[in-house]
């Protein structure tokens, strides 16, 4: 039986021959041959499932097939050692089908005087050692000294607004020289955060195998495609963390056929156990910059229709179903968040009630100020003059120009602030203020952007009148920093509720900012001369109807692309993907002020848009969910080396038969006492989000 050739193209069914088995205890020993140690059954399988063999060894006094005499053959130690079965196919050639482990024995003795019986003996492919070790220490390179850690770091880590930045504790330069592409790094030394490179899947992949696998054997990543540059694990940058793991919970993770790739060993000329990648799917898929390969080994199975090759098949099982065909897919990002900047007098309202206002005015009903005073700084009185929030009928504009600031995102990935359809009809933007508040943080630094350090929700202050102390200067300035603008003034802080959208002012006594809303209506015959203002020790100064806030929250709304034109979908996936982001500000958000004392805006109102992901994962879930996959199991009443795990089976055809398969073999089992072959193909829906 001829294997597949290099192109994969349109392989035959023929018969092959029997198999041979070969041990060696220690790697580098050389191969030896066992003879009657025959195989019964060897199962090679795709991770994550870890292939098995069973072989048996008859012994006691024995005459074989090719003796003259009776010999005498004692039980054999075969546990531990390394295990080979081949086949020989249509050339002649003897070809590997099982490499694995030896690890149960199991022997039956026959109830008779003399000593004999049956060894069966269980193997397991060499993916059973890499679950020999675990992730619990790590090595760090300082110095251009390689030493350990008695724990598990996570591999890079999540910095910044909506820690949507990874950054890395790789050590900058690989440590060991390896076989390309496998230079080996190690996590980097002290202050690594800021100086080191990060964790690439595959960087973690040559780590592991590096460090966490049998010393006897070299363990290496295989390539998935000749470049290395358009090598996918290669571009996959994440937060892993791996503490407690072993060498093959981390393969599995990293190589998933989730995310459109599986592996399986594959030993090498030179003895090394290469951990072969190949992709799970029929058509390319670029994702954000990362693409998955189509399959490179695709084939389409012949079935002989004459004799005597049709007696070599079994019945056909194809499993399909319309679990992965929808009608409608929505591909979503996060909320869409805004930025502006809210006036207390125009936007906002008070926070607390008239009553306690008054209660707080007039404090201990005397005239000894110091005495008023300690009575206002009761926590009762936390709310006056310092809590304000947006009122519960707020319709998402802002300012005297009513500006529409809650988001209308179309189906194409676009978002529009215009509160109007594609016809110019109005439409009502709906808003529910449950569950909302202001984040501690703008999406903007000093410069304007989304790069460097974030600035905090901001207050600005317009000094347009005198205070009791300081005169105006009609400049505006932030809050807190109006100290460096005037000796006789306080910083005022400001912090965003926690159970509503609002904030609150952060001054003593609250007072301070009620300049304007600090005098009683005096008497009818009150001196004129006099001031009726409520006694204090410390006089207004600001008002805080001149107040703004710069401040962010979240929308109800997600920025979305539609793919799918059925009016009423019986089948409808929606996919949410993390971290896909679209940062508005409005055109009159403030971030800082310039030497004049005026507000400045942002210049670019799309602070960040994510859209280019959003459509890369809509156009690959329309592209695998458009096309019917079934998985398939084909018997063949002949042992062979029919289509190897990892090639992809696009179809199946013969015996009047024309069936569109689309999936990749993930086991391939041969039985040695039925003379049988049975190949499965199998898949996994894609996880795009996970892939990005």
């Amino acid at each position: 039986m001829p294997s597949i050739p290099n192109n994969y193209s349109s392989p035959s069914i023929f018969p092959t021959v029997r198999g041979f088995v070969q041990i060696r205890q220690n790697w580098a020993d050389d191969w030896q041959y066992v003879q009657y140690l025959q195989p019964i059954r060897c199962e090679e399988m795709a991770a994550p499932n870890v292939g098995t063999a069973q072989l048996k060894y008859d012994f006691g006094s024995i005459k074989r097939e090719n003796a003259s005499s009776f010999v005498t053959y004692l039980p054999e130690e075969l546990r531990d050692y390394y295990v080979r079965i081949l086949v020989q196919n249509g050339s002649n050639e003897l070809v590997p089908i099982f490499v694995g482990v030896i690890v149960d024995d199991e022997t039956e003795y026959l109830t008779n005087s003399s000593l004999s019986g049956t060894q069966t003996v269980t193997a397991y492919d060499l993916k059973y050692l890499l679950e020999r070790e675990r992730l619990d220490k790590a090595y760090v390179t300082q110095d251009d000294e390689v030493y350990t850690l008695d724990w598990c770091p996570e591999f890079n880590r999540r910095v910044g607004r909506h820690q949507s930045r990874i950054q890395g504790n790789a050590s900058e330069e690989p440590t060991l020289e390896e076989t390309e592409p496998g230079d080996v790094k190690t996590f980097g030394g002290p202050g690594f955060f800021n100086t080191y490179t990060g964790w690439t899947a595959a960087d973690v992949i040559w780590y592991v195998l590096e460090y966490f696998t049998p010393d006897e054997l070299t363990f290496r990543l295989a390539d998935i495609k000749n470049s290395q540059d358009e090598f996918v694990l290669s571009k996959k940058i994440e937060v892993w963390n791996f503490a407690g793991a072993t060498p093959l919970d981390v393969l599995n993770r990293l190589i998933d056929r989730k995310q459109g790739l599986g592996w399986k060993l594959r030993i090498n000329s030179d003895d090394e156990i290469e951990i072969q990648v190949f992709s799970i799917l029929d058509i390319p898929f670029n994702l954000g910059g990362i693409e998955i390969p189509a399959n490179e080994y695709q084939t389409d199975l012949a079935l002989a229709d004459s004799f005597p090759a049709t007696h070599l098949l079994d019945n056909l099982n194809f499993n399909v179903t319309n679990s992965n065909k929808y009608d409608e897919i929505l591909v979503r990002g996060e909320r869409i968040q805004v930025m502006a900047t809210f006036s207390v007098e125009d936007d906002m309202t008070a926070g607390w009630g008239d009553d306690d206002e008054a209660d707080y005015k007039t404090g201990s009903q005397g005239d000894n100020p110091t005495t008023n005073d300690e009575m206002r700084s009761a926590s009762k009185y936390e709310d006056i003059f310092s809590k304000f929030v947006l009122p519960d009928d707020w319709n998402g504009t802002i300012g005297e120009n009513a500006e529409n600031i809650l988001p209308n995102p179309g189906d194409d990935g676009s978002v529009s602030f215009d509160s109007t359809n594609e016809d110019g009809e109005e439409v009502t933007l709906h808003w529910w203020r449950h569950n909302k508040i202001f984040m501690r943080n703008l999406f903007v630094g000093e410069d304007g952007n989304d790069e460097g350090e974030l600035l905090p929700l901001l207050a600005f202050v317009a000094d347009t009148e005198d205070g009791a102390l300081h005169e105006a200067t009609d400049k505006t300035y932030r809050a807190d920093k109006m100290s460096k603008s005037n000796e006789y003034l306080k910083d005022i802080s400001v912090e965003p509720l926690d159970t509503q959208l609002g904030v609150r002012f952060k001054v003593t006594p609250n007072h301070y900012i009620a300049l304007g809303n600090w005098e009683y209506e005096p008497a009818e015959n009150a001196d004129p001369e006099v001031s009726y203002a409520y006694s204090t020790t410390v006089e207004p100064e600001l008002d805080y109807n001149k107040f703004t806030v710069t401040a962010a929250f979240e929308t109800d709304k997600r920025q979305q692309i539609k793919v799918g034109n059925s009016e009423n979908p019986k089948r409808r996936l929606v996919i949410d993907v993390p971290d896909c982001h679209y940062w508005y500000a409005s055109a009159a958000a403030i971030y800082k002020t310039d030497e004049d004392g005026n507000g400045v805006t942002v210049e670019d109102q799309v602070i960040r848009d994510d859209v280019n992901k959003l459509k890369a994962v809509a156009v690959a879930a329309a592209a695998w969910f458009s096309r019917e996959r079934q998985a398939v199991q084909i018997p063949i009443k002949s042992l062979g080396i029919y289509l190897p795990v990892g090639c992809l089976v696009n179809g199946i055809s013969g015996f009047n038969l024309r069936e569109s398969v689309k999936t990749v073999v993930t086991a391939r089992q041969l039985d040695f006492q039925n003379n049988q072959t049975l190949i499965r193909t199998a898949y996994d829906e894609i996880d795009f989000v996970g892939v990005i």
